[in-house]
């Protein structure tokens, strides 16, 4: 009976064993599940994180706490200058410079104790190929999911290029401010967006600001508008050919602009202005040379001035005369309009030089000079010939009666002349008239007729009157003329 007893108790564990196995094997296969499900959703999310490694610009390198390579995306390869199977289980070490891994060492060793992200500029890695790039590094601290440190990650920028363009560009400026502070013109640098990023000293005695004052202006700061936009527009242009492709980096443009000086006046200049550029060629800031030329523009225009203009009167002269009279004419025939012509000697002026001198006569003259004017309308010409005679046209005689603008001149050239304790009252005018279209369509031709006109009245007023009195003597004497007392026309 007890041997039957122990078999039906084995027999019950046995049943009991089974059991427990079958529930072991049940946990086990969910285990499995689980373990799967997790698997297959880290890989998934390890694709997710690979593709956006892969995408991104900065490499991204992942080490343990000893220091050697365990993940990193392609571009990492691309900055370390080494194949994947080469950069996988590299230390740090072995492609950095001494002092780069002395500093790297420092950081990683603060980012495992604060557990804060750090950067780490300027560290300097050698390539597979020799060649040296310097990075920026920015580190964090990697953990486990129970939270315990298990090594570094980095994001690695190459900022070789930007570090060598800064360098020329550190260069470029020393160069030129050895230069700029050695010459008389203005050396200037802006950035693309016309800020004055450097001023030479020699700003001050051309537009009166100091450098630091220059410093706080652009482009529209110190330039007239009209000159703004004649800069503004070679700039866009020059960079427009830069845009193309089709730029010469040796091309320079040189501008006349108005520049103004602190004081409100307004300064000539020739500006000279071509691009600085960084390693690969690319624009950075713009370099100014500006020349005053004032002085210069200044007898340009006098130049200017005294080949059309009489020096002593600064009335036109006899070349400005006849080119203004051509233009009269030719609009005058385009419009079906008139024009008068007066050609003017003064009455016994050689008297006043041999009387009082040639500075009493270039007084008179510069007097008759004044009242012409005085007497007409702005849109009418004056001019003095040479000498003693003067030209007028009358732009428009319709408007103003040739007759009556020569009475008005006869009487006004008439007057007495008061120079400084002398005073005239013996000069009086010849005034000669031709007309447009009735004496002829030609400038010459006019000129011609208005002066033998004013000569035959000169000669007929010399006949009636010894005394050399005033005349109007039109070249045409058959042509009907209005009567002042009237107004009525000549047509």
């Amino acid at each position: 009976m007890s041997a039957i007893s122990n078999n039906q108790a084995h027999e019950g564990r046995i049943r009991e064993l089974e059991a427990e196995l079958s529930r072991c094997r049940a946990k086990l296969n969910g285990a499995i599940k689980e373990q799967k499900r997790v698997e297959e959703a880290l890989r998934r999310n390890n694709e997710k994180y690979g593709s956006i490694l892969e995408e991104i610009e900065e490499g991204y390198f992942e080490v343990n706490l000893s220091g050697y390579i365990t993940f990193f995306n392609s571009a990492m390869c691309d900055v370390a200058g080494r194949r994947a199977d080469q950069l996988k289980g590299m230390h740090y070490r072995e492609h950095a410079t001494p002092e780069t891994v002395g500093r790297m060492f420092r950081v990683f060793s603060s980012v495992f104790q604060t557990g804060r992200s750090e950067k780490i500029s300027d560290c300097e890695f050698i390539r597979k190929d020799g060649a040296r790039r310097t990075l920026e590094i920015a580190a964090s601290l990697r953990r486990n999911p129970n939270g315990r440190p298990i090594g570094f990650k980095g994001i690695a920028r190459d900022v070789t290029e930007q570090k060598k363009a800064a360098a020329a560009l550190r260069r470029i400026q020393r160069e030129y401010r050895l230069i700029a502070e050695n010459t008389t013109d203005v050396i200037e640098t802006l950035s693309l967006e016309s800020r004055i990023t450097f001023a030479s000293p020699s700003v001050k005695k051309l537009r009166g600001w100091t450098v630091e004052e220059t410093l706080e202006q652009t482009l529209g700061d110190i330039l007239s508008p009209e000159s703004l936009k004649a800069a503004t527009r070679a700039i866009a242009e020059e960079l427009t050919l830069e845009a193309r492709g089709t730029a010469d980096p040796r091309r320079s443009r040189t501008l006349e602009l108005r520049m103004r000086h602190k004081d409100g006046n307004i300064l000539s200049t020739e500006t000279t202005f071509r691009f600085l550029r960084d390693a690969v060629g690319k624009p950075m800031e713009i370099l100014w040379t500006i020349r005053d030329i004032s002085e210069r523009k200044a007898s340009q225009e006098e130049l200017a001035r005294l080949a059309y203009h009489d020096p002593l009167t600064g009335l036109f002269n006899r070349r400005s005369f006849l080119e203004r009279l051509d233009e009269s004419l030719a609009y005058a025939i385009r419009y079906d309009m008139e024009r008068a012509v007066f050609y003017i000697d003064l009455n016994r002026f050689k008297e006043v030089n041999d009387a009082w001198g040639h500075e009493a006569g270039d007084a008179l003259l510069q007097e008759v000079g004044k009242r012409l004017c005085r007497s007409l309308r702005n849109t009418d010409i004056v001019c003095r010939l040479g000498g003693d005679e003067f030209a007028v046209i009358l732009n428009n005689p319709v408007d103003l009666y040739p007759e009556l603008a020569a009475a008005n001149l006869l009487n006004t050239l008439s007057l007495p002349y008061e120079l400084r304790d002398v005073s005239i009252d013996f000069i009086t005018p010849s005034i000669g008239v031709s007309l447009f279209p009735w004496d002829g369509r030609d400038g010459e031709i006019l000129i011609r007729k208005a002066d033998a006109a004013m000569r035959r009245g000169k000669r007929r007023q010399s006949d009636r009157n010894a005394g050399g009195g005033g005349s109007i003597h039109f070249y045409e004497e058959t042509l009907p003329r209005v009567d002042a007392s009237s107004g009525r026309g000549r047509r």
